[in-house]
Protein backbone atom coordinates (compact mmCIF):
# COMPACT_ATOMS: atom_id res chain seq x y z
CA UNK A 1 0.00 0.00 0.00
CA UNK A 2 0.96 3.27 -0.29
CA UNK A 3 -0.12 6.83 0.63
CA UNK A 4 0.36 10.39 -0.58
CA UNK A 5 -1.72 12.92 1.45
CA UNK A 6 -3.54 16.39 0.23
CA UNK A 7 -1.89 18.55 3.38
CA UNK A 8 1.18 16.39 4.08
CA UNK A 9 4.59 16.39 1.81
CA UNK A 10 5.49 12.81 2.98
CA UNK A 11 5.07 9.75 0.59
CA UNK A 12 4.69 6.45 2.55
CA UNK A 13 5.15 2.91 1.07
CA UNK A 14 4.07 -0.10 3.07
CA UNK A 15 5.46 -3.30 2.46
CA UNK A 16 5.62 -6.73 3.77
CA UNK A 17 7.95 -6.34 6.57
CA UNK A 18 8.44 -2.19 6.62
CA UNK A 19 7.41 0.94 5.66
CA UNK A 20 9.28 3.84 3.62
CA UNK A 21 8.90 7.18 4.31
CA UNK A 22 9.87 10.05 1.85
CA UNK A 23 9.17 13.74 2.23
CA UNK A 24 8.80 15.03 -0.97
CA UNK A 25 9.51 18.87 -0.39
CA UNK A 26 12.85 18.15 1.71
CA UNK A 27 14.05 14.85 0.11
CA UNK A 28 14.21 13.11 3.47
CA UNK A 29 14.13 9.49 3.40
CA UNK A 30 13.92 6.62 5.82
CA UNK A 31 12.71 3.04 6.59
CA UNK A 32 11.20 1.69 9.72
CA UNK A 33 11.01 -1.90 10.46
CA UNK A 34 6.89 -1.19 10.85
CA UNK A 35 3.81 -2.90 8.49
CA UNK A 36 0.94 -1.28 9.72
CA UNK A 37 -2.63 -2.30 7.80
CA UNK A 38 -3.65 1.28 7.58
CA UNK A 39 -2.33 4.77 7.75
CA UNK A 40 -4.61 7.95 8.65
CA UNK A 41 -3.10 11.07 8.13
CA UNK A 42 -3.30 13.46 11.05
CA UNK A 43 -0.92 17.04 10.18
CA UNK A 44 1.83 17.12 8.11
CA UNK A 45 4.27 15.90 11.11
CA UNK A 46 2.18 13.12 12.62
CA UNK A 47 0.42 9.75 11.28
CA UNK A 48 -1.85 7.58 13.05
CA UNK A 49 -1.32 3.44 12.58
CA UNK A 50 -3.90 0.73 12.27
CA UNK A 51 -3.54 -2.88 12.10
CA UNK A 52 -6.10 -5.33 11.38
CA UNK A 53 -7.92 -7.33 14.33
CA UNK A 54 -5.95 -5.33 16.69
CA UNK A 55 -7.71 -2.10 19.01
CA UNK A 56 -4.48 -0.28 19.47
CA UNK A 57 -3.94 2.65 17.48
CA UNK A 58 -0.29 4.41 17.40
CA UNK A 59 0.61 8.43 16.53
CA UNK A 60 3.51 8.52 14.87
CA UNK A 61 5.39 11.22 14.86
CA UNK A 62 7.18 11.83 10.92
CA UNK A 63 10.24 14.19 11.57
CA UNK A 64 11.11 12.37 15.12
CA UNK A 65 10.77 9.25 13.37
CA UNK A 66 8.80 7.25 16.40
CA UNK A 67 5.59 6.18 18.23
CA UNK A 68 4.68 9.06 20.75
CA UNK A 69 1.65 7.99 22.22
CA UNK A 70 -0.56 4.30 21.96
CA UNK A 71 -4.02 4.84 22.38
CA UNK A 72 -7.44 2.80 21.35
CA UNK A 73 -11.32 4.53 20.99
CA UNK A 74 -10.35 7.39 18.96
CA UNK A 75 -13.41 9.49 18.79
CA UNK A 76 -11.53 13.18 16.88
CA UNK A 77 -8.58 13.89 15.52
CA UNK A 78 -7.73 17.42 14.23
CA UNK A 79 -4.11 19.03 13.23
CA UNK A 80 -3.87 20.05 16.44
CA UNK A 81 -4.94 16.93 18.72
CA UNK A 82 -6.36 13.77 18.96
CA UNK A 83 -9.17 12.61 21.81
CA UNK A 84 -10.17 9.28 22.80
CA UNK A 85 -12.09 7.14 25.49
CA UNK A 86 -10.67 4.42 27.84
CA UNK A 87 -13.51 2.46 29.89
CA UNK A 88 -13.37 3.26 33.92
CA UNK A 89 -14.03 0.42 36.58
CA UNK A 90 -16.67 2.97 37.89
CA UNK A 91 -20.25 2.17 36.46
CA UNK A 92 -21.12 3.97 33.51
CA UNK A 93 -18.09 6.13 33.53
CA UNK A 94 -15.85 6.84 30.52
CA UNK A 95 -12.66 8.25 30.65
CA UNK A 96 -12.07 10.91 27.59
CA UNK A 97 -8.19 12.26 26.83
CA UNK A 98 -7.37 15.54 25.05
CA UNK A 99 -4.25 15.12 23.61
CA UNK A 100 -2.25 17.86 22.30
CA UNK A 101 -0.06 17.68 19.14
CA UNK A 102 1.48 21.09 19.54
CA UNK A 103 3.61 19.91 22.87
CA UNK A 104 2.94 16.36 22.90
CA UNK A 105 0.67 16.28 26.06
CA UNK A 106 -2.31 14.93 27.67
CA UNK A 107 -4.25 18.54 27.73
CA UNK A 108 -7.51 16.63 29.67
CA UNK A 109 -8.54 13.33 31.42
CA UNK A 110 -12.01 13.88 32.09
CA UNK A 111 -14.22 11.21 33.52
CA UNK A 112 -17.59 11.73 32.09
CA UNK A 113 -20.96 9.46 31.96
CA UNK A 114 -21.71 11.13 28.34
CA UNK A 115 -20.12 13.31 25.67
CA UNK A 116 -20.70 14.43 22.77
CA UNK A 117 -17.62 15.78 19.68
CA UNK A 118 -18.46 18.09 17.29
CA UNK A 119 -16.77 17.70 14.18
CA UNK A 120 -17.70 20.71 12.29
CA UNK A 121 -17.08 23.00 15.30
CA UNK A 122 -13.90 21.10 16.76
CA UNK A 123 -14.97 20.74 20.27
CA UNK A 124 -16.81 18.51 22.96
CA UNK A 125 -19.24 18.43 25.21
CA UNK A 126 -19.10 16.22 28.53
CA UNK A 127 -21.67 15.33 31.35
CA UNK A 128 -20.80 15.52 34.81
CA UNK A 129 -24.07 15.18 37.33
CA UNK A 130 -26.46 18.09 36.16
CA UNK A 131 -23.14 20.31 34.09
CA UNK A 132 -22.43 20.31 30.78
CA UNK A 133 -18.31 21.45 29.91
CA UNK A 134 -17.34 22.56 26.56
CA UNK A 135 -13.50 21.65 25.53
CA UNK A 136 -12.19 23.58 22.45
CA UNK A 137 -10.00 21.16 20.48
CA UNK A 138 -7.74 23.57 19.26
CA UNK A 139 -4.89 25.74 20.34
CA UNK A 140 -5.51 26.68 24.38
CA UNK A 141 -8.19 23.72 24.71
CA UNK A 142 -10.35 25.82 27.21
CA UNK A 143 -12.36 24.05 29.34
CA UNK A 144 -15.56 25.93 30.87
CA UNK A 145 -19.15 25.38 31.99
CA UNK A 146 -22.03 25.80 29.78
CA UNK A 147 -24.68 25.38 31.95
CA UNK A 148 -26.97 23.03 34.14
CA UNK A 149 -30.04 20.75 33.51
CA UNK A 150 -32.53 19.99 35.51
CA UNK A 151 -33.29 15.91 36.84
CA UNK A 152 -31.00 13.03 35.03
CA UNK A 153 -29.26 13.16 31.62
CA UNK A 154 -30.86 10.61 29.21
CA UNK A 155 -29.20 11.70 26.26
CA UNK A 156 -27.67 14.17 23.47
CA UNK A 157 -30.46 14.83 21.42
CA UNK A 158 -27.72 17.12 19.22
CA UNK A 159 -24.43 18.41 19.85
CA UNK A 160 -26.49 21.62 21.71
CA UNK A 161 -29.43 19.97 23.61
CA UNK A 162 -29.26 17.65 26.06
CA UNK A 163 -32.71 15.70 27.48
CA UNK A 164 -32.81 15.22 31.10
CA UNK A 165 -35.72 12.72 33.09
CA UNK A 166 -36.94 14.22 36.50
CA UNK A 167 -39.50 12.45 38.48
CA UNK A 168 -41.67 15.39 40.29
CA UNK A 169 -45.37 15.85 41.66
CA UNK A 170 -45.89 11.97 41.03
CA UNK A 171 -45.15 12.31 36.98
CA UNK A 172 -42.20 11.81 35.22
CA UNK A 173 -40.85 14.74 33.26
CA UNK A 174 -38.25 15.16 29.89
CA UNK A 175 -36.22 18.46 29.71
CA UNK A 176 -34.81 19.52 26.64
CA UNK A 177 -32.08 22.24 27.74
CA UNK A 178 -30.59 23.77 24.73
CA UNK A 179 -26.99 25.32 25.44
CA UNK A 180 -26.50 27.83 22.29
Amino acid sequence: KSYIFDESSWAIIIMHDRTYFSNRATGEEYVEAISPDEIIEVSDDFILMKNENQDEITLYSLIEQKPVVWLSNLIFQNDRSIVWREDVDSVNKTRIIIFSLADLTKKHILETTSYIVDDKNQWILVVNENTVEKIILGEEFEKKTIGKFEGDFATFISPSIVASTCYKYGENHIYLTDFY
